[in-house]
Protein backbone atom coordinates (compact mmCIF):
# COMPACT_ATOMS: atom_id res chain seq x y z
CA UNK A 1 0.00 0.00 0.00
CA UNK A 2 1.54 3.43 -0.89
CA UNK A 3 1.60 5.89 1.85
CA UNK A 4 2.87 9.49 2.75
CA UNK A 5 6.20 8.37 3.66
CA UNK A 6 6.79 6.31 0.20
CA UNK A 7 5.55 9.63 -1.67
CA UNK A 8 8.26 11.75 0.08
CA UNK A 9 10.48 9.06 -0.83
CA UNK A 10 9.58 9.35 -4.64
CA UNK A 11 9.85 12.94 -4.31
CA UNK A 12 13.39 13.11 -2.85
CA UNK A 13 14.41 10.51 -5.59
CA UNK A 14 12.90 13.19 -8.17
CA UNK A 15 14.68 16.17 -6.76
CA UNK A 16 16.43 18.49 -10.13
CA UNK A 17 18.72 21.54 -7.98
CA UNK A 18 18.79 23.67 -11.27
CA UNK A 19 14.66 23.56 -11.61
CA UNK A 20 14.63 24.17 -7.46
CA UNK A 21 16.87 27.42 -8.12
CA UNK A 22 14.55 28.68 -11.19
CA UNK A 23 11.41 27.41 -9.08
CA UNK A 24 11.71 29.19 -5.92
CA UNK A 25 12.27 32.76 -7.74
CA UNK A 26 8.34 32.23 -8.62
CA UNK A 27 7.79 31.82 -4.86
CA UNK A 28 9.69 34.44 -3.07
CA UNK A 29 7.78 33.20 0.42
CA UNK A 30 7.93 29.49 0.19
CA UNK A 31 10.83 27.73 1.35
CA UNK A 32 9.79 24.32 1.46
CA UNK A 33 10.48 23.29 -2.23
CA UNK A 34 12.26 20.30 -2.97
CA UNK A 35 12.59 20.79 -6.58
CA UNK A 36 10.60 18.39 -8.43
CA UNK A 37 9.23 19.35 -12.29
CA UNK A 38 5.16 19.08 -12.47
CA UNK A 39 5.32 15.91 -14.86
CA UNK A 40 7.19 14.02 -12.52
CA UNK A 41 4.98 15.32 -9.96
CA UNK A 42 1.74 14.02 -12.28
CA UNK A 43 3.70 10.85 -12.51
CA UNK A 44 4.12 10.19 -8.38
CA UNK A 45 0.68 10.96 -7.97
CA UNK A 46 -0.45 8.77 -10.39
CA UNK A 47 0.57 5.76 -8.46
CA UNK A 48 -1.95 6.08 -5.50
CA UNK A 49 -4.20 3.70 -6.92
CA UNK A 50 -8.00 3.87 -5.70
CA UNK A 51 -7.24 0.65 -3.60
CA UNK A 52 -4.15 2.79 -1.96
CA UNK A 53 -6.40 6.33 -1.39
CA UNK A 54 -7.33 5.09 2.17
CA UNK A 55 -3.88 4.79 3.50
CA UNK A 56 -2.66 7.41 1.70
CA UNK A 57 -4.77 10.42 3.05
CA UNK A 58 -5.10 8.52 6.65
CA UNK A 59 -0.97 9.47 6.64
CA UNK A 60 -1.09 12.76 4.62
CA UNK A 61 1.64 14.74 5.56
CA UNK A 62 1.70 18.24 3.64
CA UNK A 63 4.88 20.28 4.81
CA UNK A 64 6.35 19.98 1.38
CA UNK A 65 5.41 22.12 -1.48
CA UNK A 66 5.68 18.94 -3.63
CA UNK A 67 3.39 17.28 -1.19
CA UNK A 68 0.68 19.38 -1.10
CA UNK A 69 1.23 19.24 -5.37
CA UNK A 70 0.92 15.12 -5.27
CA UNK A 71 -2.13 15.72 -2.93
CA UNK A 72 -3.70 17.60 -5.35
CA UNK A 73 -3.22 15.77 -8.27
CA UNK A 74 -4.63 12.60 -6.48
CA UNK A 75 -7.45 14.18 -5.22
CA UNK A 76 -8.22 15.15 -8.92
CA UNK A 77 -8.28 11.94 -10.10
CA UNK A 78 -10.98 11.28 -7.70
CA UNK A 79 -14.02 10.08 -10.00
CA UNK A 80 -16.92 9.96 -7.23
CA UNK A 81 -18.05 13.57 -6.83
CA UNK A 82 -19.25 13.19 -3.29
CA UNK A 83 -15.65 11.80 -2.06
CA UNK A 84 -14.14 14.45 -4.47
CA UNK A 85 -15.91 17.23 -2.72
CA UNK A 86 -15.29 16.18 0.95
CA UNK A 87 -11.12 15.71 -0.31
CA UNK A 88 -11.08 19.63 -1.87
CA UNK A 89 -12.92 20.55 1.05
CA UNK A 90 -10.20 19.17 3.38
CA UNK A 91 -7.18 20.00 0.89
CA UNK A 92 -7.87 23.88 0.56
CA UNK A 93 -7.22 25.18 3.81
CA UNK A 94 -3.15 24.05 2.79
CA UNK A 95 -3.13 26.16 -0.13
CA UNK A 96 -0.23 28.49 0.44
CA UNK A 97 0.93 29.58 -3.01
CA UNK A 98 -0.05 30.43 -6.26
CA UNK A 99 1.40 27.51 -8.35
CA UNK A 100 -0.08 24.81 -5.78
CA UNK A 101 -3.47 26.73 -6.65
CA UNK A 102 -3.87 27.11 -10.19
CA UNK A 103 -2.44 23.58 -10.56
CA UNK A 104 -5.26 21.97 -8.30
CA UNK A 105 -7.66 24.21 -9.94
CA UNK A 106 -7.21 23.68 -13.68
CA UNK A 107 -6.44 19.48 -13.00
CA UNK A 108 -10.55 19.73 -11.39
CA UNK A 109 -11.89 19.24 -14.96
CA UNK A 110 -14.47 16.57 -13.30
CA UNK A 111 -16.07 20.34 -12.34
CA UNK A 112 -17.20 20.70 -16.18
CA UNK A 113 -18.86 17.58 -15.73
CA UNK A 114 -20.68 18.37 -12.34
CA UNK A 115 -20.14 22.17 -12.44
CA UNK A 116 -23.58 22.47 -10.29
CA UNK A 117 -22.30 20.30 -7.26
CA UNK A 118 -18.79 22.09 -7.10
CA UNK A 119 -20.11 25.66 -6.99
CA UNK A 120 -21.58 25.90 -3.49
CA UNK A 121 -18.11 25.12 -2.16
CA UNK A 122 -16.71 28.05 -4.96
CA UNK A 123 -18.90 30.33 -3.52
CA UNK A 124 -18.12 29.56 -0.05
CA UNK A 125 -14.50 29.97 -0.76
CA UNK A 126 -15.04 33.46 -3.22
CA UNK A 127 -16.36 34.57 0.79
CA UNK A 128 -13.35 33.50 3.37
CA UNK A 129 -11.46 35.71 4.82
CA UNK A 130 -7.88 33.80 3.51
CA UNK A 131 -6.20 34.73 0.17
CA UNK A 132 -5.62 31.62 -1.39
CA UNK A 133 -9.22 29.98 -0.51
CA UNK A 134 -10.39 33.26 -2.12
CA UNK A 135 -7.73 32.70 -5.61
CA UNK A 136 -9.34 28.87 -5.55
CA UNK A 137 -12.73 30.13 -6.01
CA UNK A 138 -11.69 32.64 -8.87
CA UNK A 139 -9.35 30.45 -10.34
CA UNK A 140 -12.17 27.68 -10.58
CA UNK A 141 -14.25 29.63 -12.41
CA UNK A 142 -11.74 31.02 -14.55
CA UNK A 143 -10.57 27.15 -15.75
CA UNK A 144 -14.04 25.78 -15.78
CA UNK A 145 -17.16 28.10 -15.90
CA UNK A 146 -16.73 30.81 -18.62
CA UNK A 147 -19.48 29.67 -20.56
CA UNK A 148 -23.32 30.87 -21.98
CA UNK A 149 -24.72 28.67 -19.04
CA UNK A 150 -22.44 30.30 -15.95
CA UNK A 151 -20.93 34.17 -17.22
CA UNK A 152 -23.78 36.00 -15.34
CA UNK A 153 -23.86 34.32 -12.17
CA UNK A 154 -19.82 34.43 -12.34
CA UNK A 155 -19.87 37.83 -13.00
CA UNK A 156 -22.60 38.47 -9.91
CA UNK A 157 -20.31 36.79 -7.51
CA UNK A 158 -17.60 38.82 -8.50
CA UNK A 159 -19.46 41.98 -7.15
CA UNK A 160 -19.21 40.77 -3.30
CA UNK A 161 -14.98 39.16 -3.28
CA UNK A 162 -12.62 41.37 -1.77
CA UNK A 163 -9.59 41.89 -3.86
CA UNK A 164 -7.67 43.74 -1.31
CA UNK A 165 -4.65 40.96 -1.40
CA UNK A 166 -2.56 40.34 -4.22
CA UNK A 167 -3.48 36.96 -5.34
CA UNK A 168 -6.32 37.55 -5.42
CA UNK A 169 -6.34 41.00 -7.30
CA UNK A 170 -4.20 39.20 -9.73
CA UNK A 171 -6.67 36.30 -10.30
CA UNK A 172 -9.41 38.93 -10.23
CA UNK A 173 -7.89 40.41 -13.30
CA UNK A 174 -6.81 37.56 -15.09
CA UNK A 175 -10.26 36.33 -14.88
CA UNK A 176 -12.10 39.29 -16.16
CA UNK A 177 -9.29 39.71 -18.88
CA UNK A 178 -10.68 36.38 -20.16
CA UNK A 179 -14.70 37.25 -19.44
CA UNK A 180 -13.87 39.95 -21.82
CA UNK A 181 -12.45 38.28 -24.75
CA UNK A 182 -15.37 35.15 -24.84
CA UNK A 183 -18.48 38.36 -23.38
CA UNK A 184 -17.18 40.99 -24.23
CA UNK A 185 -20.52 43.29 -23.55
CA UNK A 186 -21.42 41.41 -20.31
CA UNK A 187 -17.90 41.83 -18.51
CA UNK A 188 -17.78 46.09 -20.10
CA UNK A 189 -21.21 45.98 -18.11
CA UNK A 190 -19.49 44.47 -15.10
CA UNK A 191 -17.07 46.60 -15.34
CA UNK A 192 -19.40 49.68 -15.27
CA UNK A 193 -20.66 49.23 -11.72
CA UNK A 194 -17.71 50.41 -10.29
CA UNK A 195 -17.00 47.31 -8.12
CA UNK A 196 -13.18 46.86 -8.60
CA UNK A 197 -10.94 48.56 -7.04
CA UNK A 198 -7.90 50.90 -8.63
CA UNK A 199 -4.78 48.38 -8.58
CA UNK A 200 -7.38 45.13 -9.77
CA UNK A 201 -8.70 47.49 -12.43
CA UNK A 202 -5.25 48.82 -14.02
CA UNK A 203 -4.25 44.83 -13.65
CA UNK A 204 -7.17 43.93 -15.98
CA UNK A 205 -6.22 46.61 -18.20
CA UNK A 206 -2.42 45.28 -18.65
CA UNK A 207 -3.94 41.44 -18.40
CA UNK A 208 -6.43 42.51 -21.86
CA UNK A 209 -3.08 45.04 -23.45
CA UNK A 210 -0.88 41.40 -22.94
CA UNK A 211 -3.10 38.82 -24.26
CA UNK A 212 -2.92 37.41 -27.96
CA UNK A 213 -6.04 37.03 -28.09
Amino acid sequence: MIDNCYIKNRILESKDSKYREFHVKLLPNIDNIIGVRVPALRVIAKEVKPSDRDTYFSTLSLKLYEEKMVCGFVISSIKDIDELIDKVAMFVPYIDNWAVCDSFCCSLKIARKYPEKLLPFIVKSLKSDREYEVRFGIIMLLAHYINDDYIDNILNLLVDVNSDKYYISMALAWLLSVCYVKFPTKTERFLKLDVLDESTLKRYHQKRRDSFR
